[in-house]
Order: C-alpha cells, then sequence, then structure tokens
C-alpha cells in the first residue's frame, strides 16, 4: 500500500494565528482522562483548529501524539488498520494484513503492541465523518472500547456515529463536546478581539460592543466570524457590516455551498430548504411542510450529520437551523423555485394555525402572500396581544396590510386605534379614528362596550386626569360588568384621580377592582400598570419596604403564572415598571438598583400615564447629576424636549427644566425668573390647586417654595407651605417634604425653635420611611441644620431623643462631602470652593472662552439666561474676579480651562 504520510500528521495549511480558547481548554483539561473526547460540530466550528491545540498541550504534558486523518478511501477496512497501525506504530512496523475481514483480534494486537509501554499516548483522529462503511466504524469503536490506560483517543467528526453515546458518557468513559462548547463566547471577546487584530488588518479595530454583537450574529460560529473579518477588510463601516451580517453574504454563501450543501444528495438538499422556511422545527411540522414520506429519518440524518440543527427543549422535540445557514437555504430555496417556497410557507401557516399558535401562523401566511389567511388570523390575535402587552407586534404585523382591507374589518381597526393610543402615536390614531366615524357601518358600533375606553384613555394621554376621570365615570354606567376590557382601564383612571385627591381608601377600593378586571379579562398590560399603582400607593403612605416587595412580585405572582407569563412578556413588564420601581430604589437610595431598572424605560414609549414618563425623565436627569455626566445630563433635557412635542405633553419637559435647574441653584436666581416662570403656580387657590402623581411622588410643585425662601419672600413661602400642608395630610412623604421646606423657611428667619419642631417631625416621620434621599436631595443648607439641631439634641439630654440622635449621626453617614462642607455656611464659599469650579461651571466658562453670548450659553447647556448668569456670578466670586475676560484668564492661569 503507498502511505500518505501528510495523513499521519497535523495539517499543515492551517492558519499560522490561532485563536487562543483558555476558557474552552479549562473546561476540557477536567476531560483530559476519559478515555475518549469526541468532538461533533458542522464544518467550521475550529474542530481540527482544537484538536491541534490539544496536541500541543499533550506534547507540552511529555505525551507522545499520534495523528491520522481520513479520507474516503478508507472506508476499506484493511487500508484504515494498515493506516491505524502506522499512525501508532510507525512506518517502519508496517504489518502485512491477511486476507479476510479485521476483526477484533487485530485492533487487540494492534494495542498490545502499545500497552507494554509506560509512556502516555494521544491517538487524534479527523474527519470520522468520512467512514460511512460499517466495518470501519465498527473498528474505531473497538479501538476505543479496548484502549490501554496509557491512551487518550480524540476524535473529531461532523457525523455522529450510531454509538452507544449515552452509556458511555454515563460510565464516565467518554465526553462528547459539541458546538454549544466550541461556539465563541461572551466572556472570550478580549481574546476574539486579539486574533481578529492579527488577521492582516489595516486601520480596522473593533470594540468589545462590535464583537459582542458579532458573537450574537454568527452564534459564535467561528468560520462565520472569520468569514465576516473578509469584508472587514474591504469595508471598514464594520457597525454595517455586523449589523447586516446574513447568510446570503457571499463568501458565507461560498463556504456553505461548498462545504455543506454540495456534499449532500439532491434529495437531501431540496428536503433542506423545505425546512429552511421554518424557525422552528418539529417532526409533524416537518412531515406537513415537506410531505416527505422518510421526514423522521430524514430528520435524524440532519440532527446527526452536523448539519447545523439545534435542539430547543430539554426534551429534543423542537430544533432550530443555524440562522446563517437558515438564510442561506431559504435564499436558495427561493431563486430554485419560488412557487414551491410559498407553497412551504402556506402549508407550515396551516399547520400553525391548526396548533393554535397564531404568530407563527400569521408570519407564514404574509411569507406566502396569502393576505386572506394573514387577515383572518389578525383579527382572531389582535386582541390577546394587547392584553399580552405585545402592543408593536400587532402594529408591525398591520403595517402590512392595505388600508382598503383594514377598513373592512372594524374590530381589528379598533385593537390599531387601541394600541397606537398606547404607544403615544395619537397622530396615527386620531386619523384612523376619523376613518372610523366615516364609515356607514360606524353608527352600530358607536355604542359598542370596547369604544367606550377611547375618550377617557385619549384625556389622560394629554394629560387632563380631571377630564378622563369625568369621562371614565359616564362611560362606567354604560358598560356591562363582563366588559372587562374596558372597565379595566376606567377604573383604573378612577383610582388615579382619586389617589391626586389624596383619598387614598377609596383609591384602594378602585385599584382591587381594577385588578380583579384585568384578571378576568386575562389582560396581562393592563395588570402590570395596575400592580405598578398598587406598589405605588404603599410607597406614598411611607411603606417603602412592603412597595419594593410589591414591584419585586410583579410579573411573578399566581396570577401572572395563570395568565401563562413567557419569556417575551418579561420585556414588556420591565418596560412598565422601570420608572416607579427605579425612582422608589432612588428614594430609598439603593442607587445600583434605580439605574438597573431604569434601563428598560425606554424613552417612556410604552407608559399610558404620564406620570409614569415625567418621573422617568426626572430620574435619569439626577442619576446623571449624580454622576457628574453632563453630556448624558444634556441628552436627557433634549429627549424630553423632543417627546414634550411629539406627544404634546407639556408638563414633561417643564418638570424635567424644573428639577435640572433646582440642582443647579436657580433659588438663588433673580426673582423677576421665578415671578414670570411661575406666576400661575403662586395662585394660592385652594379650588385651582389640582395634585397629580409627580407632585405626590417627588414634589417638584413645591420647588417654588424653595425658590422663595432663597429669594427672600420667606414670609410667602410660609404662607403657602401652610396651605400646602392642609391641602393633602394623609400622605407622609409629601408631608415630610413640606416640614423639611418649613424648617429651612424658619431657620432663615432666625425662628430656630419653630424650625427645630418642624424637623424633629420630619424625622420622626422619616425614620420609619427608608426614603432619604428626601434629605439627601435637600438644600446644603439643611446639614447646617441638622448640624444645630444635633447640638440642640444634646443639650436636652432626654432619653426619648436618643434614636433621632443616632438617625441624625445615621444620615451625615451618608451624606456626600461637598454637603458636608456646606454645613458651617450655606451662602459663603468654602476655602475649597473658591478655589475649584463645578463640572457645569467650567462648561460654561468654556463656552465663555469661546466668546458665547449668554443666549448661546443658555441654549448649549439647556438653562436659562438668568440660570446662567447666577452661574457666571459665582464664578467671578469663587475666582475672585470681576468681568468675564478676567475669570477666562484666571481659569487658563489655574489649568481649569484650555
Amino acid at each position: 500500500m503507498q502511505v500518505l504520510r501528510t495523513k499521519l500528521s497535523r495539517p499543515t495549511t492551517l492558519n499560522p494565528v490561532i485563536m487562543q480558547r483558555a476558557n474552552l481548554f479549562n473546561h476540557l483539561q477536567q476531560y483530559r482522562h476519559k478515555a475518549l473526547l469526541f468532538i461533533h460540530a458542522a464544518a467550521g466550528y475550529g474542530k481540527t483548529m482544537l484538536m491541534c491545540q490539544l496536541s500541543d498541550q499533550s506534547l507540552y504534558q511529555g505525551k507522545q501524539i499520534h495523528w491520522l486523518t481520513l479520507d474516503v478511501d478508507d472506508n476499506d477496512p484493511i487500508r484504515l488498520f494498515q493506516y491505524l497501525w502506522l499512525s501508532l506504530l510507525g512506518l517502519e512496523q508496517l504489518s502485512s494484513v491477511p486476507e479476510g475481514q479485521i476483526n477484533k483480534h487485530n485492533i487487540l494486537e494492534l494495542l498490545d503492541q502499545i500497552a507494554p509501554s509506560g509512556q502516555q499516548h494521544v491517538l487524534l483522529i479527523d474527519e470520522l465523518d468520512v467512514l460511512e462503511n460499517s466495518d470501519c466504524l465498527n473498528m474505531i469503536w473497538w479501538l476505543y472500547q479496548y484502549l490501554p490506560s496509557n491512551i487518550n483517543l480524540i476524535i473529531a467528526s461532523r457525523i455522529k456515529p450510531e454509538w452507544n453515546f449515552s452509556k458511555e458518557i454515563l460510565q464516565g468513559r467518554l465526553y462528547l463536546a459539541d458546538e454549544r462548547l466550541l461556539s465563541v463566547k461572551s466572556e472570550e471577546i478580549p481574546e476574539l478581539i486579539e486574533f481578529l487584530s492579527q488577521q492582516n488588518f489595516e486601520n480596522v479595530a473593533l470594540s468589545s460592543d462590535q464583537v459582542q454583537l458579532l458573537i450574537e450574529k454568527t452564534e459564535g460560529w467561528i468560520t462565520g466570524i472569520q468569514l465576516t473579518n473578509l469584508y472587514l477588510k474591504k469595508d471598514h463601516d464594520a457597525n454595517s457590516i455586523i449589523q447586516n451580517l446574513s447568510g446570503i453574504h457571499n463568501q458565507i454563501v461560498d463556504y456553505l455551498s461548498e462545504q455543506v450543501f454540495l456534499q449532500l444528495p439532491e434529495e437531501m438538499q431540496f428536503f433542506l430548504m423545505q425546512i429552511s422556511v421554518l424557525r422552528k422545527v418539529n417532526l409533524g411540522l416537518i412531515q406537513e411542510v415537506t410531505a416527505h414520506s422518510q421526514a423522521s429519518p430524514f430528520l435524524d440524518t440532519i440532527k446527526h450529520r452536523g448539519l447545523f440543527m439545534q435542539a430547543v427543549d430539554e426534551q429534543r422535540q423542537w430544533y432550530r437551523i443555524h440562522h446563517l445557514f437558515r438564510d442561506f437555504l431559504e435564499n436558495r430555496f427561493k431563486l430554485f423555485d419560488i412557487d414551491k417556497f410559498k407553497q412551504a410557507h402556506s402549508k407550515a401557516a396551516y399547520w400553525y394555525k391548526k396548533q393554535h399558535f397564531l404568530m407563527e401562523a400569521i408570519y407564514h401566511a404574509q411569507q406566502a402572500d396569502n393576505q386572506e389567511l394573514a387577515l383572518d388570523l389578525l383579527v382572531t390575535v389582535s386582541r390577546e396581544l394587547i392584553l399580552e402587552g405585545r402592543i408593536y407586534s400587532l402594529l408591525e404585523l398591520v403595517k402590512q396590510l392595505p388600508e382598503h382591507i383594514l377598513i373592512k374589518h372594524l374590530n381589528l381597526l379598533y385593537d390599531v386605534i387601541w394600541s397606537l393610543l398606547l404607544t403615544r402615536q395619537n397622530q396615527q390614531a386620531n386619523y384612523f379614528v376619523k376613518l372610523w366615524d366615516s364609515l356607514e357601518e360606524s353608527p352600530n358600533l358607536i355604542l359598542k362596550e370596547d369604544q367606550l375606553g377611547i375618550a377617557p384613555l385619549i384625556a389622560l394621554l394629554e394629560d387632563d386626569l380631571a377630564q378622563a376621570y369625568v369621562l371614565a365615570q359616564q362611560n362606567l354606567e354604560k358598560l356591562t360588568e363582563s366588559a372587562y376590557f374596558s372597565r379595566g382601564p376606567l377604573i383604573g383612571i378612577c383610582a388615579l384621580y382619586q389617589i391626586c385627591m389624596g383619598k387614598i381608601s377609596e383609591a384602594r377600593k378602585l385599584v382591587i377592582q381594577t385588578r380583579a378586571a384585568y384578571v378576568q379579562g386575562c389582560n396581562l398590560y393592563g395588570l402590570v400598570f395596575t400592580d405598578c399603582i398598587d406598589a405605588t400607593c404603599e410607597r406614598l403612605m411611607g411603606n417603602l419596604s412592603l412597595a419594593e416587595e410589591k414591584f419585586n412580585q410583579i410579573g411573578k405572582s399566581a396570577d401572572y403564572i395563570k395568565l401563562g407569563i413567557e419569556h417575551s412578556n418579561h420585556a414588556v413588564i420591565n418596560a412598565i415598571t422601570s420608572s416607579l420601581k427605579a425612582d422608589l430604589y432612588y428614594e430609598m437610595n439603593k442607587i445600583e438598583l434605580a439605574e438597573l431598572a431604569l434601563q428598560d424605560f425606554n424613552g417612556g414609549d410604552q407608559l399610558v400615564i404620564p406620570d409614569m414618563v415625567i418621573i422617568g425623565y426626572v430620574l435619569q436627569l439626577r442619576l446623571a447629576h449624580l454622576r457628574e455626566d453632563v453630556v448624558f445630563e444634556q441628552t436627557c433635557l433634549t429627549q424630553s424636549q423632543i417627546k414634550t412635542n411629539d406627544w404634546s405633553l407639556p408638563r414633561l419637559a417643564k418638570t424635567v427644566q424644573m428639577v435640572n435647574e433646582y440642582q443647579y441653584g436657580l433659588e438663588q436666581a433673580d426673582v423677576t425668573y421665578t415671578l414670570e416662570s411661575d406666576k400661575d403656580n403662586l395662585q394660592l387657590s385652594k379650588t385651582a390647586k389640582q395634585m397629580n402623581i409627580t407632585n405626590l411622588l417627588i414634589g417638584d410643585d413645591l420647588l417654588i417654595y424653595r425658590r422663595l425662601i432663597f429669594n427672600g419672600e420667606i414670609e410667602k413661602a410660609i404662607d403657602g407651605l401652610l396651605f400646602e400642608a392642609q391641602l393633602i395630610i394623609v400622605y407622609p412623604l409629601r408631608q415630610l417634604r413640606i416640614q423639611l421646606l418649613q424648617t429651612i423657611a424658619h431657620y432663615q428667619l432666625a425662628q430656630y425653635t419653630v424650625a427645630y419642631e418642624y424637623l424633629e417631625k420630619a424625622l420622626s416621620m422619616l425614620m420609619s420611611t427608608q426614603a432619604v434621599r428626601i434629605i439627601l436631595d435637600e438644600h446644603p443648607l439643611i446639614w447646617e441644620i441638622l448640624g444645630q439641631f444635633n447640638q440642640y439634641l444634646n443639650k436636652k439630654k432626654r432619653q426619648s431623643v436618643a434614636p433621632l440622635f443616632a438617625y441624625i449621626q445615621y444620615l451625615f453617614t451618608l451624606s456626600p462631602s461637598t454637603q458636608k462642607e456646606s454645613i458651617v455656611l450655606h451662602t459663603k464659599l468654602s476655602e475649597r470652593d473658591s478655589e475649584l469650579l463645578s463640572k457645569r461651571e467650567i462648561q460654561i466658562l468654556e463656552k465663555v472662552s469661546d466668546g458665547s453670548t449668554d443666549a448661546e450659553i443658555s441654549e448649549y447647556v439647556f438653562l436659562s439666561v438668568n440660570t446662567v448668569k447666577w452661574h457666571l456670578r459665582n464664578i467671578y466670586n469663587k475666582l475672585q474676579v470681576r468681568s468675564r475676560l478676567e475669570a477666562v484668564k484666571d481659569a487658563k492661569k489655574r489649568g481649569l480651562i484650555h
């Protein structure tokens, strides 16, 4: 026999640069003592590369390496046996094999030649998938079965032979490494960046985020990653290339075509193209789509031949094809026969409809261009999508329907209107409402129960809670008890109104009724909103721990389980709970949890209640201020203004701007500006005061009194605060905010006894609530007052004040250093402050240095002109200068600006 020496050594054509995969090797180390490591994966998962690295590692450990790469000619048992002999014993010991079959005795004879040696051996067999001869496969199995203890076997194959893997794995002799193990993982990003940077890159460097996206797009398929690398060499727009990566890119198509598809029989090729229309497959669905008599054995063949098929459930009933391979197959199917492509989708649609998987049925109906079926399914599923909170899914599906078809299905049109309102697409919603009213059939539907929810919802979205309440009450009288879809939102609006009126007992009863309506109506979306309001009621009453517990139960309680909550619902739940839950964490000074919860805010697009949106933006601003992230502050201000315009929600931008200016000391700005901007708020009329949830939670309406205090109108502030204290007395945290302002006001008037009385009430209430941010976010003067009050308590020497005294010490441990430094005198700058500027002041001074006017600076930093002037006065005081020119000159000298 002529011996091909290349079969007996490692491939020499491999790329000299190999990705170092420490995590993978550390995982495989625990299996190094197994008799067999079987590497089973589809083409391009780096099986041969991994074997080369394993062989290097074995050599380093002092083991003797034997290598055999198989080819189709090795389906001859005698030839295969001779190569095994040569691989293990060397060329000089080539043995003649007697005529006849190779049996176990021959394998044992071969292994006996090595057994006496005390050295450890590793035999690596690559490309086992080329063996189709059962006798040859049996030889490899016998080889494994009778391996002496000083030999380990490593085999790589695209095909998983019909061996008894389960038994061997249970006995601990065999370890199976599959595609899931070989896929590149997120934790390997640094190694992958290094590997890609060595691939002849010129001026291309991928960031961690880009590499993470690349791993997701390729599902960790190393060849897919390397082929993407080739695109990057030609076009350096990495973001675009990675984002749009699919299985129809030329080089991916060429690889999959040559290395996988064209190596299969034509019948298998067509079978794969047929099932490529399916995003998930199981045997029943495959039989329906392909009508193939051998569907079951074909599916088994695909699973065992390494054709990018992976199980998606533990029972191994459902599978999916790697999306790049599926893209490749589906595109090939379209080009091969577009009619058969549509027929396959159509069959899938009817199968899914029969199984009541309506969303999948709609997808396949649309792919089959079967508008009649798609519309029929969409009408059936539209209400269900709203109830589950999958509103954007519904709107995306409806986009593909022509308007003349949509208006023929009024129930679907109504669901579309409702969905548009819930996602604040008011203009489009109003267009469809007018379309609805123009239809001849509409008079018959004008009093339908569902439609009675629209007007109150529009009023709520327009931030007119009082009008929404009136409409909700009127329409509730027209609704039957079983009209759960509309009753839930209307009762919920009534509950919100009662909360804002301070009628918490009535509100709680309505929340219970709202919840019952949503549970009975299987409305997951509405249930989440209701539970958010329920938890917020606890917060308003000062029960922050209970509120936190209730927020954490949303999506987990028995009612949610009963509704059949799925993984896709969690995104909706997180989005709805984001702002109120995050603000609760913020109030409790759990900043990391607040930031985590707010990650799902997404600009408030799914938040129907305006206050939930406003609180989210205010909290974003406050967190940015804590991080001293000036750029994100400006982004937040810009986005709030954009949303205000898009959603016609003036209170959003006004509140965010007000909070922003307070954070930068607008209390000490010009009184003229205060009086002009808050003229309406200064009308302290009991009939004009209308509370909202934002007022109750963060006290934004009380900022005017803080401004009055620090602009010298303290008596007016005290009168206003007395009115506020009597307006709604049921909510402890609001009373607490008012008492702190009363403390500051009377302290400013040197009425220390009265100030301390208010402060003692506030602290006594605060101790049981965990709402520490109320103190931490108050004006820095509060720390001076706390210090003086601490001494006042010390002098009293009463046993009853011991808890209060300890609590004050605790508060001082939480106060930022800048607040501690302001304890002595809040109106005078400390020595340190006179030398250093804040980030905001540096930002303003840099614009001054550029020659910007006050108006231009105001536009750039999103502050009023008067606030900019106030900042400039502070800068002059700190730098001890008298003009803009002197300030710039001195700041440059100190190195504060460039």
